[in-house]
Parts: structure tokens; sequence; C-alpha cells
């Protein structure tokens, strides 16, 4: 799946996913994203990477 854009509401995939697809899907699942934010720095403030993908939670 490849994702479209990010908002407020989570991410937007370029194309719906399938019924079967949907029917795998449940409350407080979480999704993870290789894409990487180029909003966070990679090192934290104690010298240790911060995990700088987009990640959500099925609400």
């Amino acid at each position: 799946m490849r994702v479209k854009a990010f908002d407020a509401q989570g991410a937007m995939l370029e194309e719906p996913l399938t019924f079967e697809q949907i029917k795998e899907l449940h409350h407080g699942m979480y999704i993870n994203t290789n894409i990487i934010s180029p909003d966070i720095n990679l090192k934290n403030n104690y010298g240790g990477f911060n995990s700088n993908n987009y990640t959500e939670i099925i609400s």
C-alpha cells in the first residue's frame, strides 16, 4: 500500500483497501510505515536514536 498523504486524522492511501484487507484490521492495532518524518531529529537529547517513522493506532 502506498500512502498519498498524512493529516491530523491519519494516513490517506493512494488506493482504497480491499474488503479482505479491511477484515484484517481491528481496534487498537498498530500500523507502522517505513516513511521517515523529516520533522523529527535522528538522535534524541540522550544520544540515542528517535523512532522517526509514522505509526498509527486504529481507533
